[in-house]
């Protein structure tokens, strides 16, 4: 009997990636995290933040923040659409900096190193095309522009 051939299926997941500006800045290895799609923006953001601190930081800059969280320079922050805070993409750092993102299909291949990984990126939400433009007139009317 021939052996069974199994396609693995993609996850959906929380992806955490070092990126950077200039080859000066190359890290040593582009994925920093993999965690769970059920994971909260907020605690997906706390543990980037953490992570960047302890990856980036010195040993003193690290006592300082465990004792103090307003010390960390750069806290990790969600994305913005126009305006708007959208929890799917949270960055922290300078450069190199950490980039968390929800993702689909993430795969690695058997036996596999980084450069073998894959995933599809999310797009942002286009509120306009979701909710309708408002257009406020006044401090009573909205959405159509009507008058108040």
């Amino acid at each position: 009997m021939p052996a069974r051939v199994t396609r693995e299926r993609g996850i959906a997941a929380w992806l955490v990636t070092w990126e950077h500006a200039g080859d000066h800045a190359t890290p040593r290895r582009r994925i920093a995290a993999v965690l769970s799609p059920h994971w909260s923006g907020e605690r997906v953001r706390a543990h980037v933040e953490w992570l960047y601190a302890n990856e980036s930081y010195s040993l003193r800059e690290r006592i300082a923040y465990a004792r103090n969280k307003s010390f960390n320079p750069y806290p990790a922050r969600f994305t913005s659409v126009r305006g708007v805070s959208w929890e799917g993409q949270i960055f922290c750092g300078h450069n190199p900096f950490l980039f968390a993102r929800l993702v689909t299909d993430l795969r690695a291949a058997d036996h596999s190193d980084e450069a073998q990984v894959t995933w599809k990126e999310r797009t942002p939400p286009d509120w306009d095309r979701q909710f309708g433009t408002l257009n406020f007139k006044g401090s009573s009317s909205y959405g159509d522009g009507g008058a108040a």
